[in-house]
């Protein structure tokens, strides 16, 4: 099967396209070459800041405000995009797609819902939540793995929309534990008793679709270290984000700056390295369900602390975590990680749930069976509606 691939926020078109290239199939994936973000660079996934792009990974240079009356790149683009049996795209690049005449597949799994589709302020944004919605709506598949979404899906009126709550895969053999004394020496290089890791953006005082709650495990923590008679942990936490200056403020107002390291952004090698050689991960604390930091901390192996919404969750087999919200809830689960016996279990119950349910062999053969589904057919082209 020929399959293309772009939007590659999270890496995911570049994650798919080698997941999919494994398993025989045709692969090209398409990646923005002025993508403002390091993080959504394929680069970011290799050990080598400088790794070349394998000769299946393209860069386009094509502007949204192009996409209904494209010039010649966004043209020869979209004729490159076009030739494939499906497409597979995430994000606003879902957009392009529409605007070819090839079925496609969108995978949602956050703002592209919940943020763009709804967007207000300047012309241009307007004009960008018009075609998302259009470009969702237009899907021969919309693949969601919210259950809160089912309500977005709803609203837009998408009715090709799929749910399945363990569409995101993940290498399972890269995102591993590693053998106990290995494990033991890493986390040697700390030598505080306790040792937690916070991986989330900081977002928490714009109270938007991006809140990730973080001063509330700051504030946890700084009760939890006068609380914890053995008065020995260390948080290290990623400067990422629009607070990172009011954490930081934060932090110092507390009185625990001296137990909170602030680390810069980690490449995937990187942060492998790190969850290995850490006692717990936090995520976010508002959002109500989990995103891929923390199965990659599950597919490690590490105890994780989240709040997780049961509502519309039944019949679905929740990861494993220690679900939490509330300062008070952060406390306790601290306390709870406190104990050797307590962490051990949590962490291979973490592990064989993450291999269990998104390991990537198990999750892309569900897109492969929805990809040939798919129906062969030429839909219209998608600028002849734009409302």
């Amino acid at each position: 099967m020929r399959i293309h691939l772009c939007g590659n926020v999270l890496n995911w078109a570049y994650q798919f396209g080698g997941y999919l290239r494994a398993l025989g199939h045709d692969v090209r994936v398409f990646v923005s070459a002025q993508e403002p973000i390091a993080v959504y660079r394929p680069e970011w996934e290799q050990d080598d800041a400088d790794t070349v792009l394998p000769e299946w990974v393209e860069p386009v240079d094509v502007r949204f405000s192009r996409v209904l009356v494209p010039g010649r790149e966004e043209r020869r683009f979209l004729r490159q995009l076009a030739d494939c049996d499906v497409i597979q795209t995430f994000g606003e690049y879902a957009v392009w797609a529409w605007r070819t005449r090839t079925p496609y597949v969108v995978l949602s799994y956050g703002g592209d819902l919940e943020i763009l589709p709804f967007a207000r302020g300047s012309l241009k944004e307007v004009g960008l939540a018009v075609l998302v919605r259009r470009a969702l709506r237009g899907a021969d598949a919309l693949v969601y793995a919210i259950p809160s979404h089912r309500t977005l899906v709803q609203q837009l009126g998408i009715e090709t929309a799929r749910f399945n709550p363990h569409a995101v895969p993940i290498d399972t053999d890269r995102w591993a534990p590693i053998e106990e004394a290995a494990r033991r020496r890493l986390r040697a290089r700390y030598p505080q008793r306790l040792v937690f890791f916070h991986g989330a953006r900081q977002e928490w005082t714009f109270k938007d679709a991006n809140d990730k709650a973080n001063d509330r495990l700051f504030r946890g923590f700084a009760r939890f270290v006068r609380e914890d008679r053995a008065d020995d942990s260390l948080l290290i936490a990623v400067e990422r984000g629009r607070d990172v200056e009011r954490s930081k403020a934060l932090v110092a107002s507390l009185g625990v700056a001296d137990r909170v390291v602030w680390i810069k952004e980690l490449r995937k090698a990187e942060l492998i390295t790190m969850l290995r050689s850490v006692d717990v991960f936090f995520d976010q604390f508002s959002h109500g369900y989990f995103g891929v930091a923390t199965l990659e901390a599950l597919a490690c192996g590490v105890p994780t602390c989240l709040r997780l919404s049961l509502e519309g969750t039944e019949g679905i087999d929740l990861p494993p975590v220690f679900n939490v919200s509330t300062e008070d809830d952060i406390v306790r689960a601290m306390h709870a990680c406190r104990r050797e016996d307590t962490r051990a279990a949590m962490r291979g119950a973490s592990r064989e749930w993450a291999v269990a349910r998104h390991d990537w062999r198990v999750v892309m053969e569900w897109y492969l069976e929805l990809y040939r589904g798919v129906p062969r057919r030429r839909r219209p082209l998608g600028a002849s509606a734009c409302a």
